[in-house]
């Protein structure tokens, strides 16, 4: 007699992909429309260990702003998020700030350098009060441009994230899981 299976819903789905055939052909026509060559600069990256900290917009925002610009040093994800949370109020029930809201902390009070406001990624850490200083280098670094994002306007991700990173523009992607 086989083995009874039970299903503890811990097992993964069998992964099964369905692509359009026509995205190939939409891919293609977006790549020939705008044939351009762009290298992403590669540096060497402080990626930090977030642990259980929701802290995951301001890390990926920091590390947007250090890739755009490439005179910026390490920035403090700490910083943005100390700010947008604590200083503004904006963060959900569990401590999560929203894209949006990120975005808007960087237009407002920018992000500072990573030596002026380098906490441990720890609840403790993450209510530390940045110092003067790292508030004035936060505001030197404002992120002025407008609008500060957009939203996929083509048919392809993929493409429109090209075109992002060819106009020097960076590429944040929101998901829950």
């Amino acid at each position: 007699m086989p083995e009874e299976v039970i299903a503890t819903g811990l097992a993964k789905k069998a992964m099964v992909a369905y692509v359009s055939a026509a995205a190939a052909y939409a891919r293609e026509s977006e790549i020939s429309a705008n044939p351009g060559y762009h290298e992403i600069r590669v540096q060497p990256s402080l990626t930090p260990n977030q642990g259980n900290l929701p802290c995951c917009v301001s890390c990926s925002l920091a590390a947007a702003l250090e890739t755009v610009n490439a005179s910026n040093p390490a920035l403090s994800a700490l910083f943005h998020y100390h700010v947008t949370r604590y200083d503004h109020g904006l963060s959900d029930s569990e401590g999560f700030i929203s894209i949006d809201d990120g975005f808007n902390t960087i237009r407002a009070n920018g992000i500072c350098r990573l030596d002026l406001h380098d906490p441990a990624f720890t609840d403790s850490g993450m209510a530390v009060i940045p110092s003067s200083q790292a508030y004035s280098d936060g505001r030197a670094r404002a992120w002025l441009r407008a609008p500060h994002y957009r939203t996929p306007d083509s048919l392809s991700r993929a493409a429109w994230a090209r075109s992002q990173i060819l106009n020097d523009l960076p590429v944040v992607i929101g998901f829950r899981l």
